[in-house]
């Protein structure tokens, strides 16, 4: 999961940040 991750936290810091919030919202709903 670590590398995954890494991978998704490529680009610019505004794309990453939306790319974190993206993935919070979605474990959320999960859980």
């Amino acid at each position: 999961q670590k590398t995954k991750k890494t991978e998704m936290l490529d680009g610019p810091p505004g794309e990453v940040a939306k790319k974190l919030v993206d993935r919070l919202r979605n474990e959320v709903r999960v859980l």
